[in-house]
C-alpha cells in the first residue's frame, strides 16, 4: 500500500496540470477571438494584455447579469406562489365562516381584488389585514358557518360516506334514512323556536353545544334537541332546559327500557308534582329511583310508570316523593305491573283528597 500512494498523488497532480493547460487553452483562444472581433466590429485594436483585461470584465458583468435576472425570477415565482395560496386561503375562509359575511364579506372581496396586482410589500399588508379582519370576526362572535349550512354539511358528509374513496353503497334505503335524518334535525330545531325566543346566534351556539352534549352521552343531536324543547316548554330557560335535558339523556342512559321522552316526562311530573327544584334533578329523582331500581325486583321504567300516573295525586294527598316511591315499589312487587300499581294509587288519593277528575 505505501507504494500505491505516490503514483495516485502523482496521477492526480498531472491530471489536474493537464486540465488547467486546457482551461487556459480555451482562454487564449477565447481572448484571440474577442482581439478580432474588436477589431472588425469596433475599429479598436486592443493589446493581449487590454483584451484579456476587458474580456474578464465582460465576463464577470455577464455572470453578474445572469445572477440578477435569475434571482428576479425565483423572486417572481415564489411571489405568484405565495398569490395563489393566499386567494385559496381566503376562499377556504369564506367557505367555513359564512356568519361572517354579511358584516365582513365586503373587506373579504376588497382584499382578493388587490393580490393579484400586489408587490411583495403590499401583498404581506394584505395578509397582515386578513388577520385583521378574523380577529375582528372572533371577537364578534361569528366565525363558523350558519345552522343552515351546517346542517347541509352533514347532508354533504353522508354523501362523501356513501360515495367518497370509491366505495360505493347501492341501498336507496340507507341514503334516504340518512337524508331524514338530517330533515329530523332542522324539523327539531323548528319545534325549539316555536317555544323559545333566541337570536339567530344563540340558536347556532345551542346547535353546537346540544351536538357536543349528544356525543359525550352517546345520544343523539335530535334526541337532545327535542329534550331541550320539552324543558323549554314547561318554562325553563333556554340554559336550564339544556341541563335539565342533559339530565334527561343520563335517566335514559341507566334504565332499561326507557326513551328519553318517558324519562323527561318522568322527571317534569315529579319535580313539578312535588315542588322540586330544577336543579336538583340527579340527587332529588334520578339518583332515588335509580337506588330503588336496583335494591329491589323492579326497574328505573317501573318506578317512573308509578309516578308519571301518581305523583300530582300523592302530592295533593300531602305525600313525598320517597313515600310515593316506596308505595309505588312495593305495589310492583306484588302485582308486577306498574300501570295498576300507579293507576291504583292516583286512584285512591284522589278518593282522599276527594279530587277525583
Amino acid at each position: 500500500m505505501a507504494n500505491d500512494t505516490p503514483k495516485i498523488e502523482i496521477g492526480a497532480l498531472l491530471n489536474f496540470a493537464k486540465a488547467k493547460q486546457e482551461i487556459k487553452t480555451q482562454l487564449d483562444t477565447l481572448v484571440k477571438d474577442f482581439q478580432e472581433q474588436a477589431k472588425v466590429e469596433m475599429k479598436v485594436d486592443f493589446s493581449e494584455k487590454d483584451a484579456k483585461i476587458l474580456f474578464n470584465q465582460f465576463e464577470k458583468d455577464a455572470t453578474k447579469s445572469a445572477q440578477t435576472i435569475k434571482k428576479q425570477l425565483q423572486d417572481a415565482t415564489t411571489l405568484n406562489l405565495n398569490k395563489n395560496k393566499f386567494g385559496t386561503q381566503l376562499d377556504a375562509w369564506v367557505a367555513s365562516n359564512t356568519k361572517a359575511i354579511p358584516k365582513l364579506g365586503s373587506k373579504i372581496e376588497e382584499i382578493k381584488a388587490q393580490i393579484q396586482s400586489a408587490d411583495k410589500v403590499q401583498l404581506g399588508n394584505l395578509q397582515k389585514e386578513f388577520q385583521t379582519v378574523n380577529k375582528q370576526a372572533e371577537a364578534l362572535g361569528i366565525r363558523g358557518k350558519t345552522l343552515g349550512q351546517q346542517l347541509r354539511s352533514d347532508l354533504g358528509n353522508f354523501a362523501t360516506f356513501l360515495f367518497g374513496g370509491g366505495l360505493i353503497i347501492g341501498s336507496i334505503n340507507t341514503v334516504k334514512s340518512m337524508i331524514s335524518s338530517v330533515t329530523e334535525l332542522n324539523t327539531s330545531m323548528v319545534e325549539l323556536r316555536k317555544v323559545t325566543d333566541l337570536s339567530e346566534a344563540s340558536y347556532e351556539k345551542f346547535y353546537t353545544q346540544a351536538n357536543q352534549t349528544a356525543k359525550s352521552l352517546g345520544a343523539t343531536t335530535k334526541s337532545v334537541i327535542d329534550a331541550t324543547a320539552t324543558w323549554a316548554q314547561m318554562g325553563y330557560s333556554i340554559q336550564d332546559a339544556a341541563e335539565l335535558a342533559k339530565d334527561s339523556e343520563i335517566f335514559s342512559n341507566i334504565s332499561e327500557n326507557m326513551n328519553v321522552e318517558d324519562a323527561t316526562s318522568t322527571l317534569i311530573s315529579s319535580i313539578k308534582a312535588f315542588g322540586l327544584d330544577a336543579n336538583d334533578v340527579l340527587e332529588g329523582v334520578v339518583s332515588k329511583i335509580n337506588e330503588v331500581g336496583n335494591r329491589f325486583a323492579v326497574t328505573n321504567s317501573d318506578v317512573a310508570d308509578v309516578l308519571k300516573r301518581s305523583a300530582s295525586a300523592m302530592a295533593d294527598a300531602n305525600n313525598t316523593m320517597e313515600q310515593t316511591i316506596a308505595l309505588g315499589t312495593a305495589a310492583v312487587e306484588i302485582t308486577r305491573d306498574s300501570e295498576s300499581a300507579g293507576t291504583a294509587l292516583k286512584t285512591n288519593n284522589c278518593l282522599y283528597v276527594q279530587k277525583c277528575a
